[in-house]
């Protein structure tokens, strides 16, 4: 992507442009700000508070033990209101900078210039949209909730634990530094590692939406297979670099870990050193140092912190880096820059000595110094074979791109100097390809208004276009949704729309790129006529026409005729006639030839506006009843019916998931279980010092002291051994006090030792058990949606974009709720089960009670985590439905741009991004998270009172104490996150919903199925017989499509299928492809049930060329290598000789070798690169090098330049007579079906007559009616 930063973005820089994003919230920022540290400043005094407490039970003080409860209880009072402000004001900034960056980004993508996407593909941009924006927010709130806190504990307990003692805290500072080196390596390395995985995953995703969006292609040619390898790719190339990350964390943690606990280990020396051997300056008591330990167990505790989320920010810099590049990069075409057209201009168009270039191709030339004026008024036509320019001109003009060189100008000044989107508002274009949106009919008319506009102009462009009575014909009429693309209308009817979208705006520029293409002779006729009437009454209208049907650009005032890039002829067709071996007068007189040859340019029947009246749309898939909301609201609609029993995932199916990665996550458990009882044996053992600092040394004195001495000395022999001196007393004190602490030193090595293997083992085993899960659920997520039907991709809620977003973030999603919070779990359960344990051993009431209260904690940090990792992203609310709008907007970008409707898809962003959640249901939230801590801090404080009151009253041992209540808190380590894992799982159990949904879901036609007859090859005749089919969408099943529809096609005979648009044509062939199954009837091969038949062995016989050709990301090579794939024959890789030699009889060859990279050329994202003739092309060689017994043409031709589609209906008709192939063609011209065994008229969903061209002719009924309607129309002879 053009203006991306080559250099990898650094985590500060990360974490600067998001505070900048934040700022503008500066006020909530303040007040959160303002309440986080006074909510940190309670909890930083708590350790000083505990420490006195300590001290108080030591020393049976009561009176000190009730002040310093009280002055406990007061500050969770504080830490709880402060916190519940500090988390409402964080929670506000956090939803308001996701709306921001995300409303920015998609502003930032669909602002780009056509040569952006012509260089990027669209799922790429969704995944980023989409994963990458969820991992660049993650960290970030993260950072509005906990670092920040994190750093202010960070830095006040660095602040108290040098106020205790410098000299301890230097000493235990001093390992710090090889840790922060340590894991500053560790975050470049993972940046790079985590760049590198977003980009394989937006690669993967982008394969994935390209699959989805060409399904009907990818069952035609079998190639589930091949789609599924090329995502695995994909994926299994970010599967290593996960499992190597995971790897690098593992040994990072194990460093720190043992870096951590010799730090701890120092600290206890010689902070007991400065306990038992008090000096002036350096003394410090037990309570001191208890309150130092909390002290640095909250600096570490923090850093840690601090690291994980520096670790989080450094993955995050590599999705921010994808993310902010795409909202920094400026297009090369600013849309909103320039002066605005005035009212009384001159709309004239000029080309000057323009050369021009495509980004993608820059070897090859497009256009060589054209020199071209258009006057006012004047309609210009450009003819000339396909890819010689026609449609690049067009683009120029709508400024899709600019000259490489030369200037275009428009009024006599420079296009550049125009303001883009107040140009296009001017300039009325209707496309070779059309493209609809997921909107009512009214609202795609209404477009080229930008919404504004009044019913009764929308319906006199209708009428004109010949679009009102097929409209009328739905049930909601104007209101009928239509689907993505359009999907649910024909090819016609969407150019008809298309048509009348660029005729409500009454233009001053009309371009007209092939506009009647896809309309039946009558429907063409009269558009036709209401385009020569537009033409004739429009004032200083400026109309460029592209047509292969000469009929229709016989009137230009000029006519030019391109020839590789360059205007060779410009005339009348008048003059061009006379000129003598002239390109122009050669394609009419060959024209001609073929209209004495094979018939004039017929169309297919059409009934009467009368019986067309009475019509439904084959392909309507929404009921009238649901016709009010948009797609995203019926899709927000099906996410939250979505939400009740189906969330209920059994735990069974999750450990199924995870059943391949047993091994690591044996090793996981058992690793971690060993780490999480390292932390109560860490407070046992912390107990244990405890009892050596207060273990006194009795006062000794060789002689005794007088009685009025204030502290009698003993003498040796009062001491209890036999010891002759003090000084024998004191070295056996010593000795007996160094043993002690020799033993617990040890026990502190070895348990230091361990818990560095437990950690390792943990994290890596955890850590590579969630990246295979991630990579396993994203392929079997994509095979599922590969086994549905294409039924399935026209609901509203499984628009292509929707099942792209979910696929992108689903397994990330389950990956991200599944490998640390499963660590956590594992930790606490082993900890908090050996701290009861050990707490139940030496002290059983405050065991009893830690117990009775643990609801209550766990409550608490349950409560304080669901807040703490709730998904407050509203764009993750959005759901599909921003998906959908984000895959539709970005697939149709030249309509789009041409329409100028940037501002309005923005706007529909922005309403799906819309926050759900009110002020007051953010306060009830923020009051319950203050409460959370609160919660908490009584907890600890009910566990202190009782304990004292144990020591006191039940005469336990102030020993027994420590360990009972220290092992139990020590053991709660990471609760709150395991909690998080258990409680807080709304992202995962919606992620697990969407994967268990694709995966359940029984397909009605499963193409993996090994089921199914497979005759051999010569048993294989090619005979189909659709008998009394009835037939209706799956999504609309109140509309018939075909009413008893039955057709015979018998074995190498060639049937061509004519009728109105939207009889009913397609879907015959769609039920003969097993696209669908009839509701009643049967779709029968060669005298067997296609139900009966493996799916696949059916679509080897068959070969399909559709009127929209799909081509796929890749070569040349790739894509007519598909059908190989596919064919009979297929044995290893496929050759270039029969690559050339497909390519050679679907008349491509010469065009590929023009090109300087011939098969090798890149078509970039659905062949934009190639104009529509060559794309079809292709699309035939494709089904060429198939060499099937059935042949299904769909307007194989209709793209094709009159010259080329001589060339290939003679090679059809040629490949067709030698191989003897059953072939079923639907055509507009009828004279590509003439010479057809039979003629199928198809009107209603039925057939209304069938016979051969002359027994038609002669029944004089329909098809003779319209024969001679486009006979006089279509006259032959130049004019």
């Amino acid at each position: 992507v053009r203006n991306e930063k080559e250099v990898a973005m650094k985590p500060t820089e990360y974490l600067y442009r998001a505070l900048k994003l934040a700022s503008c919230e500066w006020h909530l920022l303040g007040c959160a700000f303002t309440c986080l540290i006074l909510a940190t400043g309670s909890n930083l005094v708590t350790p000083v508070v505990s420490g006195h407490v300590f001290n108080a039970i030591k020393g049976e003080n009561r009176d000190e033990f009730v002040y310093n409860m009280k002055i406990f209880i007061g500050l969770s009072v504080g830490s709880g209101i402060f916190g519940s402000l500090k988390s409402l004001c964080f929670r506000l900034v956090q939803r308001k900078l996701s709306f921001m960056l995300r409303n920015r980004l998609f502003e930032g993508v669909i602002r780009q210039d056509i040569a952006f996407y012509d260089a990027s593909q669209t799922g790429d941009l969704i995944s980023r949209m989409s994963w990458d924006c969820n991992a660049m927010l993650q960290p970030v709130s993260n950072l509005l909730g906990t670092t920040l806190q994190s750093i202010l504990f960070f830095f006040g307990g660095l602040v108290f634990s040098f106020f205790i003692s410098w000299r301890l805290s230097m000493l235990a500072f001093t390992t710090m530094l090889p840790i922060i080196h340590l894991t500053s390596k560790y975050a470049v390395f993972s940046q790079r590692l985590n760049r590198e995985i977003f980009t394989f995953i937006g690669m993967a995703n982008s394969v994935a939406q390209e699959a989805m969006a060409n399904i009907r292609t990818v069952r035609a040619f079998s190639t589930e297979d091949h789609e599924l390898d090329r995502y695995r790719q994909e994926t299994r190339e970010a599967l290593h670099r996960g499992i190597r990350d995971a790897l690098a964390n593992a040994g990072t943690i194990f460093l720190s870990n043992m870096i951590d606990y010799g730090a701890s280990i120092l600290i206890l020396f010689y902070g007991g050193l400065l306990v038992i051997y008090p000096k002036k300056d350096r003394h410090i008591n037990i309570g001191m140092l208890y309150a130092y330990l909390r002290f640095w167990d909250m600096i570490q505790t923090s850093y840690q912190s601090l690291q994980g989320v520096m670790n989080s920010f450094t993955k995050a810099a590599g999705a921010a880096q994808r993310v902010l590049s795409l909202m920094d990069s400026l297009p090369d075409i600013d849309p909103n820059s320039g002066r605005l057209a005035e009212d009384d201009m001159p709309w004239s168009v000029e080309f000057r000595n323009v050369y021009f270039v495509y980004q993608m191709r820059p070897d090859f030339v497009v256009l060589k110094d054209i020199n071209l004026k258009m006057e006012p008024s004047e309609v210009c036509a450009l003819v000339g074979p396909s890819g010689c320019g026609k449609t690049t001109l067009v683009s120029l003009i709508l400024r899709y791109y600019d000259p490489t060189d030369g200037k275009i100008l428009v009024g006599g000044r420079e296009l550049q100097d125009f303001n883009l989107k107040h140009l296009h508002k001017s300039i009325g274009y209707v496309s070779q390809e059309t493209q609809m949106f997921a909107k009512t009919i009214e609202e795609n008319i209404g477009y080229g208004l930008e919404g504004k506009y009044n019913q009764s102009d929308l319906v006199e462009a209708c009428k004109a276009a010949n679009a009102h009575d097929f409209i009328m014909s739905f049930p909601s009429g104007y209101q009928t949704r239509i689907g993505e693309r359009g999907v649910r209308l024909s090819g016609g009817q969407k150019q008809r729309i298309a048509i009348a979208r660029a005729l409500v705006k009454n233009p001053q520029v009309l371009l007209l790129d092939e506009a009647t293409s896809a309309l039946d002779n009558k429907s063409e006729q009269v558009v036709q006529e209401a385009l020569d009437r537009l033409l004739q009454t429009g004032k200083n209208r400026t109309t460029i026409v592209i047509a292969h049907r000469l009929s229709t650009i016989r009137t230009a005032d000029v006519i030019c005729y391109v020839k590789e890039g360059e205007v060779v002829e410009r005339g009348s067709h008048r003059e061009l006639m006379g000129l003598e071996g002239g390109h122009y007068r050669a394609l009419v007189e060959e024209q001609e030839l073929v209209g004495k040859d094979g018939g004039k340019e017929i169309e297919s029947a059409s009934l009467n506006s009368g019986r067309r009246s009475k019509a439904r749309d084959p392909r309507m898939s929404l009921d009238s009843g649901r016709s009010e909301g948009s797609i995203g609201e019926q899709v927000e609609e099906k996410e939250k019916e979505g939400t009740g029993l189906e969330a209920r995932i059994p735990l069974s199916r999750v450990i199924g998931m995870n059943r391949p990665d047993f091994g690591f996550l044996a090793a996981g458990v058992v690793f971690g279980s060993i780490a999480g009882a390292m932390y109560p044996l860490w407070g046992l053992l912390f107990s244990e010092m405890i009892v050596i600092f207060f273990k006194p040394v009795l006062k000794c004195e060789d002689v005794a002291s007088s009685a009025d001495t204030l502290t009698p000395a003993l003498i040796p022999q009062e001491l209890g051994g036999p010891y002759q001196s003090c000084q024998e007393y004191w070295e056996s004190a010593g000795l007996k006090l160094w043993g002690v602490v020799v033993k617990t030193s040890y026990a502190w090595i070895a348990l230091a030792v361990t818990s560095f293997l437990g950690s390792t083992g943990m994290f890596y085993g955890f850590g590579a058990a969630s990246e295979n899960l991630a990579y396993r659920v994203r392929n079997l997520m994509f095979s599922a949606y590969l086994r549905q039907e294409p039924g399935y991709f026209d609901l509203p809620e499984n628009a292509v974009g929707s099942v792209s977003s979910k696929l992108a973030s689903d397994a990330t999603r389950l990956k991200a709720k599944t490998g640390e919070p499963l660590q956590q779990i594992v930790i606490t359960a082993f900890g908090l089960t050996l701290g009861v344990v050990l707490s139940f051993i030496y002290m059983w009431p405050v065991a009893l009670m830690a117990l009775g209260v643990l609801p209550f904690l766990g409550f608490a940090m349950a409560l304080q985590t669901s807040y703490m990792f709730e998904d407050g992203d509203p764009g993750r609310q959005g759901g599909g439905a921003l998906g959908a709008l984000v895959g539709e907007s970005l697939t149709a970008m030249r309509s789009v741009a041409a329409l100028s409707l940037e501002p309005s898809f923005v706007k529909r962003h922005d309403a799906l991004m819309a926050d759900s959640n009110s002020i007051l249901s953010l306060l009830k939230k923020g009051l319950l998270y203050g409460a959370s801590f609160a919660l908490q801090m009584w907890t600890f404080a009910l566990l202190l009172w009782f304990g004292g009151w144990c020591v006191a009253n039940l005469d336990f041992a102030y020993k027994s104490f420590a360990v009972a209540l220290l092992s139990f808190f020590f053991g709660l380590f990471g609760l709150s996150l395991a909690a998080s894992g258990l409680t807080d799982s709304k992202e995962a159990v919606e992620a697990l919903r969407n994967i268990f949904a694709v995966l359940d879901r029984e397909t009605k036609i499963d193409p993996e199925a090994e089921t199914g007859n497979t005759p051999g090859a010569e048993k294989v005749d090619g005979e189909i017989y659709l008998r009394k089919i009835q037939f209706a969408y799956p999504a609309r099943p109140d509309v018939v499509v075909c009413k008893s529809l039955t057709l015979k096609v018998k074995a190498g005979q060639k049937v061509g299928l004519v009728g109105p648009s939207g009889s009913g044509k397609s879907t015959v062939i769609q039920l003969i492809e097993r696209f669908y199954d009839p509701d009643v009837g049967n779709t029968i091969f060669d005298k067997k049930d296609v139900k009966k038949l493996n799916y696949r062995w059916l679509h080897n016989q068959m070969a399909l060329v559709g009127q929209e050709p799909m081509l796929f990301q890749g070569t040349i090579f790739d894509n007519i290598a598909l059908g190989y794939n596919n064919s009979k024959e297929a044995s290893g890789d496929c050759t270039m000789e029969r690559i050339v030699e497909a390519a050679t009889l679907a008349n491509a060859h010469d065009f590929i070798m023009d090109l300087p990279h011939g098969y090798d050329t890149e078509l970039g994202q659905g062949g934009t690169l190639l104009s529509g003739g060559q794309k079809q092309r292709i699309a035939i060689a494709r089904a060429l090098i198939q060499k099937p017994k059935v042949l299904l043409l769909d307007e194989a031709t209709s793209a094709l330049d009159n010259k080329s589609e001589a060339v290939v209906q003679r090679t059809l008709d040629r490949l067709i007579a030698e191989s003897k192939l059953t072939t079923v063609m639907i055509a507009h011209r009828l004279s590509t079906v003439r010479n057809m065994d039979v003629i199928v008229v198809v009107d209603e969903g039925k057939v209304v007559e069938a016979g051969s061209h002359d027994e038609l002719m002669r029944l004089k009924g329909l098809y003779h009616a319209l024969t001679k309607s486009s006979e006089r129309r279509d006259g032959v002879g130049p004019r």
